[in-house]
């Protein structure tokens, strides 16, 4: 494509002037300026956007943040409570010492 006519578009394009839902939806939520640089790098592309996409940066914060409440944690990073038990457990396997006290810890200190 010719540099004036995608100047052209990037001037004069509107959201009704995407081809479909989902690149409109990126417009909306992102701005034209995204979706038609989306359009133009990917043209032809099909991808899909995981359901957890932030799961494994979810497992960071939960670690760095592993003396709040496992509610809290879970209220946080939009996970439910056994996931956030899961990653806490998987950190304490991994380095060998618990992460976060839980309530059978404090009945073995008698």
């Amino acid at each position: 494509m010719k540099q004036a006519f995608l100047d052209f578009v990037a001037e004069n394009m509107t959201i009704d002037d995407i081809p479909s839902e989902g690149m409109r939806m990126i417009a909306e939520d992102c701005g034209i300026e995204v979706a038609l640089k989306i359009m133009q790098k990917l043209a032809g592309t099909r991808f899909s956007v995981p359901r957890y996409w932030h799961k494994i940066i979810a497992e960071k914060y939960i670690v760095a943040n592993a003396s709040k409440p496992v509610n809290a944690l879970a209220v946080d990073v939009g996970l439910s409570d056994t996931m956030v038990l899961r990653t806490l457990n998987k950190k304490v396997t991994e380095i060998g010492k618990p992460v976060q006290r839980t309530v059978f810890d404090y009945l073995d200190e008698d």
